[in-house]
Protein backbone atom coordinates (compact mmCIF):
# COMPACT_ATOMS: atom_id res chain seq x y z
CA UNK A 1 0.00 0.00 0.00
CA UNK A 2 3.19 2.41 -0.19
CA UNK A 3 1.86 5.51 -2.62
CA UNK A 4 3.83 5.60 -6.22
CA UNK A 5 5.08 9.20 -6.79
CA UNK A 6 3.33 9.79 -10.09
CA UNK A 7 -0.44 8.59 -8.45
CA UNK A 8 -3.43 10.44 -7.15
CA UNK A 9 -4.54 8.99 -4.30
CA UNK A 10 -8.02 9.58 -2.84
CA UNK A 11 -7.87 10.16 1.24
CA UNK A 12 -10.79 10.40 3.20
CA UNK A 13 -12.47 10.58 -0.34
CA UNK A 14 -10.65 13.57 -1.39
CA UNK A 15 -8.10 13.60 -4.23
CA UNK A 16 -4.29 13.74 -3.22
CA UNK A 17 -2.49 15.10 -6.91
CA UNK A 18 1.22 14.01 -6.54
CA UNK A 19 2.84 17.61 -6.16
CA UNK A 20 0.39 17.58 -3.23
CA UNK A 21 0.74 14.21 -1.56
CA UNK A 22 4.32 14.82 0.46
CA UNK A 23 2.81 17.79 2.73
CA UNK A 24 -0.61 15.35 3.05
CA UNK A 25 1.07 12.67 4.31
CA UNK A 26 3.61 14.78 6.57
CA UNK A 27 0.47 15.97 8.50
CA UNK A 28 -2.37 13.56 8.04
CA UNK A 29 -1.10 10.97 10.37
CA UNK A 30 -2.42 13.50 13.22
CA UNK A 31 -4.49 16.25 11.00
CA UNK A 32 -5.84 18.97 12.36
CA UNK A 33 -9.65 19.43 12.54
CA UNK A 34 -10.95 22.22 14.74
CA UNK A 35 -10.37 22.40 18.29
CA UNK A 36 -10.48 25.12 20.66
CA UNK A 37 -7.30 26.27 23.51
CA UNK A 38 -9.41 28.66 26.50
CA UNK A 39 -8.61 31.99 26.35
CA UNK A 40 -8.43 31.69 30.16
CA UNK A 41 -6.50 29.11 32.36
CA UNK A 42 -8.27 27.71 35.66
CA UNK A 43 -7.09 28.29 38.88
CA UNK A 44 -4.45 26.52 40.71
CA UNK A 45 -4.41 25.67 44.20
CA UNK A 46 -1.44 24.26 46.12
CA UNK A 47 0.26 23.19 42.68
CA UNK A 48 -3.32 21.18 41.94
CA UNK A 49 -6.21 21.49 39.75
CA UNK A 50 -9.56 20.92 41.17
CA UNK A 51 -12.47 19.00 39.84
CA UNK A 52 -15.99 20.52 39.81
CA UNK A 53 -17.86 18.62 38.42
CA UNK A 54 -20.85 16.66 40.19
CA UNK A 55 -20.25 13.10 42.28
CA UNK A 56 -21.44 10.62 39.80
CA UNK A 57 -21.07 12.45 36.25
CA UNK A 58 -17.93 10.42 35.25
CA UNK A 59 -17.96 6.51 34.98
CA UNK A 60 -16.02 5.28 37.76
CA UNK A 61 -13.45 2.42 36.99
CA UNK A 62 -11.89 2.08 40.46
CA UNK A 63 -13.23 4.04 43.50
CA UNK A 64 -10.90 3.45 46.02
CA UNK A 65 -6.63 2.69 45.07
CA UNK A 66 -4.24 2.59 47.40
CA UNK A 67 -0.75 2.60 47.09
CA UNK A 68 1.88 -0.18 47.81
CA UNK A 69 4.75 2.30 48.59
CA UNK A 70 4.94 3.65 52.01
CA UNK A 71 4.41 7.18 52.71
CA UNK A 72 1.23 7.07 50.28
CA UNK A 73 -1.49 6.70 52.26
CA UNK A 74 -4.53 8.52 51.19
CA UNK A 75 -6.91 6.28 48.33
CA UNK A 76 -6.90 7.73 44.70
CA UNK A 77 -10.51 7.56 42.65
CA UNK A 78 -10.06 6.74 38.85
CA UNK A 79 -12.93 8.12 36.15
CA UNK A 80 -12.84 8.37 32.69
CA UNK A 81 -12.42 11.31 31.16
CA UNK A 82 -15.21 13.11 28.24
CA UNK A 83 -15.29 16.25 26.31
CA UNK A 84 -16.83 18.28 29.48
CA UNK A 85 -13.25 17.50 30.88
CA UNK A 86 -11.17 18.98 27.69
CA UNK A 87 -10.42 22.76 29.31
CA UNK A 88 -9.51 21.01 32.63
CA UNK A 89 -7.47 17.80 31.67
CA UNK A 90 -6.18 19.72 28.58
CA UNK A 91 -4.09 22.50 30.88
CA UNK A 92 -2.95 19.73 33.09
CA UNK A 93 -1.59 17.64 30.13
CA UNK A 94 0.23 20.63 28.34
CA UNK A 95 1.52 22.33 31.81
CA UNK A 96 2.63 18.48 32.85
CA UNK A 97 4.10 17.31 29.55
CA UNK A 98 5.93 20.72 28.47
CA UNK A 99 7.75 20.54 32.45
CA UNK A 100 8.35 17.08 32.52
CA UNK A 101 8.60 14.73 28.84
CA UNK A 102 11.66 15.09 27.32
CA UNK A 103 11.79 16.78 24.21
CA UNK A 104 9.36 19.07 24.97
CA UNK A 105 11.76 20.19 28.36
CA UNK A 106 14.61 20.18 26.05
CA UNK A 107 12.66 22.85 23.98
CA UNK A 108 11.66 25.12 27.33
CA UNK A 109 8.37 25.24 25.43
CA UNK A 110 6.34 27.91 26.91
CA UNK A 111 2.49 26.87 27.86
CA UNK A 112 1.60 29.06 25.12
CA UNK A 113 3.67 27.55 22.62
CA UNK A 114 2.83 24.14 23.99
CA UNK A 115 -1.06 24.50 23.93
CA UNK A 116 -1.59 23.76 20.60
CA UNK A 117 0.10 20.96 20.46
CA UNK A 118 -1.73 19.11 23.17
CA UNK A 119 -5.36 20.44 23.37
CA UNK A 120 -5.49 19.03 19.54
CA UNK A 121 -4.23 15.63 20.29
CA UNK A 122 -6.74 16.19 23.52
CA UNK A 123 -9.57 16.98 21.03
CA UNK A 124 -8.54 13.92 18.87
CA UNK A 125 -9.40 11.02 21.60
CA UNK A 126 -11.41 12.58 24.30
CA UNK A 127 -14.21 11.10 22.64
CA UNK A 128 -13.08 7.60 22.86
CA UNK A 129 -13.72 6.29 26.32
CA UNK A 130 -10.57 4.59 26.93
CA UNK A 131 -8.91 7.80 28.44
CA UNK A 132 -8.91 8.80 32.76
CA UNK A 133 -7.78 10.55 35.32
CA UNK A 134 -7.15 10.11 39.18
CA UNK A 135 -7.74 11.82 42.04
CA UNK A 136 -7.27 12.44 45.25
CA UNK A 137 -10.59 13.92 46.55
CA UNK A 138 -11.09 16.90 44.01
CA UNK A 139 -7.16 16.96 43.55
CA UNK A 140 -6.05 15.94 39.79
CA UNK A 141 -3.20 14.01 40.45
CA UNK A 142 -2.87 12.08 37.25
CA UNK A 143 -4.34 11.41 33.96
CA UNK A 144 -3.85 8.60 31.08
CA UNK A 145 -4.70 9.03 27.52
CA UNK A 146 -5.18 6.55 24.82
CA UNK A 147 -7.68 5.99 22.10
CA UNK A 148 -7.89 3.29 19.79
CA UNK A 149 -8.30 3.28 15.82
CA UNK A 150 -10.36 0.03 13.76
CA UNK A 151 -9.32 -1.26 10.85
CA UNK A 152 -11.26 0.75 8.58
CA UNK A 153 -9.68 3.77 9.90
CA UNK A 154 -6.16 2.89 9.66
CA UNK A 155 -5.46 3.72 5.68
CA UNK A 156 -6.14 7.44 7.04
CA UNK A 157 -4.16 7.54 10.08
CA UNK A 158 -1.18 5.97 8.51
CA UNK A 159 -0.77 7.25 4.78
CA UNK A 160 2.62 6.06 4.09
CA UNK A 161 1.52 2.63 3.92
CA UNK A 162 0.05 -0.36 5.82
CA UNK A 163 1.58 -4.37 6.42
CA UNK A 164 4.88 -4.13 4.39
CA UNK A 165 6.83 -7.20 4.26
CA UNK A 166 10.46 -5.31 5.10
CA UNK A 167 9.60 -2.40 6.49
CA UNK A 168 11.83 0.23 7.39
CA UNK A 169 12.28 3.79 9.29
CA UNK A 170 12.85 6.48 6.73
CA UNK A 171 14.94 9.09 8.76
CA UNK A 172 15.18 12.66 6.46
CA UNK A 173 18.69 14.34 6.30
CA UNK A 174 17.37 17.34 7.88
CA UNK A 175 13.57 18.54 8.81
CA UNK A 176 14.42 22.23 8.45
CA UNK A 177 11.61 22.84 5.57
CA UNK A 178 8.95 20.85 6.62
CA UNK A 179 9.43 22.37 10.59
CA UNK A 180 8.64 25.46 9.02
CA UNK A 181 5.62 24.49 7.06
CA UNK A 182 4.72 22.95 10.47
CA UNK A 183 1.00 23.36 11.48
CA UNK A 184 1.71 25.92 14.86
CA UNK A 185 3.30 29.78 15.59
CA UNK A 186 5.84 28.31 17.15
CA UNK A 187 8.83 26.85 15.72
CA UNK A 188 10.43 24.82 18.96
CA UNK A 189 6.60 23.70 18.98
CA UNK A 190 6.74 22.37 15.67
CA UNK A 191 10.06 20.52 16.37
CA UNK A 192 8.32 18.23 18.82
CA UNK A 193 5.25 18.09 16.64
CA UNK A 194 6.73 16.70 13.23
CA UNK A 195 9.13 14.52 15.31
CA UNK A 196 6.45 12.12 16.80
CA UNK A 197 4.35 12.76 14.00
CA UNK A 198 7.25 11.18 11.54
CA UNK A 199 6.47 7.89 13.87
CA UNK A 200 3.09 8.02 13.54
CA UNK A 201 2.74 8.30 9.96
CA UNK A 202 5.26 5.45 9.23
CA UNK A 203 4.02 3.12 11.83
CA UNK A 204 1.23 1.59 9.75
CA UNK A 205 4.34 0.19 7.54
CA UNK A 206 5.19 -1.80 10.53
CA UNK A 207 1.66 -3.48 11.61
CA UNK A 208 1.43 -6.99 11.91
CA UNK A 209 -1.21 -8.26 9.43
CA UNK A 210 -3.78 -9.45 12.63
CA UNK A 211 -3.95 -6.12 13.60
CA UNK A 212 -7.00 -5.26 13.15
CA UNK A 213 -8.56 -3.06 16.36
CA UNK A 214 -5.20 -1.13 17.62
CA UNK A 215 -5.04 0.78 21.34
CA UNK A 216 -2.53 3.39 21.21
CA UNK A 217 -1.28 5.18 24.27
CA UNK A 218 -0.97 8.50 23.92
CA UNK A 219 0.22 10.15 27.66
CA UNK A 220 0.98 9.32 30.78
CA UNK A 221 0.89 12.62 33.03
CA UNK A 222 1.55 11.69 36.88
CA UNK A 223 1.49 14.82 39.33
CA UNK A 224 5.46 14.60 40.36
CA UNK A 225 3.51 14.54 44.29
CA UNK A 226 2.63 10.81 43.03
CA UNK A 227 5.32 9.88 40.67
CA UNK A 228 7.01 7.16 42.79
CA UNK A 229 3.56 5.90 44.13
CA UNK A 230 3.13 3.07 41.57
CA UNK A 231 0.39 4.85 39.91
CA UNK A 232 2.02 5.08 36.61
CA UNK A 233 2.05 1.25 36.50
CA UNK A 234 -1.77 1.05 37.70
CA UNK A 235 -2.97 3.77 35.45
CA UNK A 236 -1.25 1.14 32.61
CA UNK A 237 -3.00 -1.75 34.02
CA UNK A 238 -6.19 0.00 33.79
CA UNK A 239 -5.44 1.36 30.53
CA UNK A 240 -5.26 -2.51 29.43
CA UNK A 241 -8.35 -3.67 31.12
CA UNK A 242 -10.51 -1.25 28.68
CA UNK A 243 -8.44 -2.48 26.08
CA UNK A 244 -9.70 -5.59 26.45
CA UNK A 245 -13.16 -4.41 27.48
CA UNK A 246 -13.08 -2.60 23.92
CA UNK A 247 -11.87 -5.83 22.12
CA UNK A 248 -8.65 -4.40 20.75
CA UNK A 249 -6.03 -6.69 19.78
CA UNK A 250 -2.81 -5.12 19.87
CA UNK A 251 -1.67 -1.83 22.25
CA UNK A 252 0.87 0.24 20.33
CA UNK A 253 3.24 3.18 22.66
CA UNK A 254 5.59 6.35 21.06
CA UNK A 255 7.52 5.87 23.86
CA UNK A 256 9.55 9.10 24.53
CA UNK A 257 10.99 8.50 27.98
CA UNK A 258 13.26 5.48 29.19
CA UNK A 259 11.33 4.43 31.86
CA UNK A 260 7.87 4.23 29.63
CA UNK A 261 10.37 2.45 27.11
CA UNK A 262 11.23 0.08 29.64
CA UNK A 263 8.35 -0.64 31.41
CA UNK A 264 6.56 -1.19 27.82
CA UNK A 265 8.99 -4.12 26.85
CA UNK A 266 8.41 -5.45 30.60
CA UNK A 267 4.80 -6.12 29.65
CA UNK A 268 6.07 -7.80 26.41
CA UNK A 269 6.33 -5.32 24.04
CA UNK A 270 8.35 -5.11 20.81
CA UNK A 271 10.11 -2.26 19.38
CA UNK A 272 8.99 -1.87 15.88
CA UNK A 273 11.30 0.67 15.36
CA UNK A 274 13.11 3.84 17.05
CA UNK A 275 14.15 7.58 15.84
CA UNK A 276 17.40 8.45 17.95
CA UNK A 277 17.22 11.80 19.07
CA UNK A 278 20.28 13.51 17.71
CA UNK A 279 18.88 12.13 13.75
CA UNK A 280 15.94 14.82 14.05
CA UNK A 281 17.92 17.86 12.58
CA UNK A 282 16.81 21.61 11.90
CA UNK A 283 18.91 23.28 9.81
CA UNK A 284 21.94 20.65 9.91
CA UNK A 285 21.77 20.81 13.66
CA UNK A 286 20.62 17.92 16.08
CA UNK A 287 17.97 20.33 18.11
CA UNK A 288 16.83 17.34 20.63
CA UNK A 289 19.85 16.92 23.11
CA UNK A 290 20.85 16.50 26.77
CA UNK A 291 17.49 14.55 27.66
CA UNK A 292 16.58 15.44 30.89
CA UNK A 293 15.92 11.51 31.72
CA UNK A 294 19.03 10.32 29.56
CA UNK A 295 16.97 9.10 26.59
CA UNK A 296 18.40 8.31 23.30
CA UNK A 297 15.52 7.93 21.27
CA UNK A 298 11.73 7.47 20.88
CA UNK A 299 10.85 3.47 20.52
CA UNK A 300 7.84 2.57 18.90
CA UNK A 301 6.67 -0.72 20.92
CA UNK A 302 3.72 -2.93 19.61
CA UNK A 303 2.20 -5.67 22.07
CA UNK A 304 -0.48 -7.81 21.94
CA UNK A 305 -3.24 -7.13 24.55
CA UNK A 306 -3.87 -10.41 25.39
CA UNK A 307 -0.07 -11.02 26.59
CA UNK A 308 0.44 -7.75 28.47
CA UNK A 309 -2.89 -8.25 30.69
CA UNK A 310 -1.04 -10.83 32.91
CA UNK A 311 2.14 -8.60 33.09
CA UNK A 312 0.26 -5.68 33.76
CA UNK A 313 -1.67 -7.27 37.05
CA UNK A 314 1.91 -8.62 38.26
CA UNK A 315 3.39 -4.85 38.14
CA UNK A 316 0.55 -2.44 39.14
Amino acid sequence: MLLNKFQSVKIAGKLILPFQQKQHLRWASSSLPKYEIPSKRLPVYNGFLLDTRAKGEREVIEPEWKSKIEGFKKPLRIEIIDRKDYVFIGQYFTWHFSKFCNIFECQKLKYDEAAPIFFNTLNSLIDKPLSFAAFEGDKLVGIFLSTFYTFDEFPLKYPRGLYDENPKFVIQKDYGQDITNGPFPSRKANRCYLFIDECISQTGKFLPKDCKKLSIIRSTCVHPKYMKSGLAQFLTYKAVELFKKHECDYWLSYSLAAAAAGFNLKINGKELFEFPYEDFKDDGKSVFTNMCDGAKSLKTILGKVDEAWPLVQRYS
